[in-house]
């Protein structure tokens, strides 16, 4: 924003989680607009149209890939864990 650093996102993680690099940032970052973002592979700046079709390409190729689902799946059992403990707790609390 205003060409200053507000975060960044790891393609690696965001692939992980099945959403662009884009989205999570905006989630973070509610006030950053699509249009502020900038993409960098490698340290280098690239166009956005050549990220976002990696991104798009990778995102596809994981869907296919059963190890990724398999910690996918893995990893929404923690969360959904996390939140009934989060539950307890607060119950627990009161």
């Amino acid at each position: 924003m205003n060409n200053r650093y507000v975060g960044d996102v790891n393609l690696r993680e965001s692939l992980l989680i099945d959403k662009p690099p884009t989205q999570v940032l905006m989630e973070k970052k509610p006030m950053v607009k699509d249009s502020d973002i900038r993409s960098t592979i490698g340290g280098y700046e690239v166009e956005r149209p050549l990220a976002d079709a990696i991104v798009k390409s990778a995102l596809e190729r994981l869907k296919a890939d059963e190890t990724v689902q398999n910690l996918r799946g893995q990893r929404a059992l923690v969360l959904h864990d996390l939140g009934f403990l989060l539950e307890k707790l607060k119950k627990k609390a009161m």
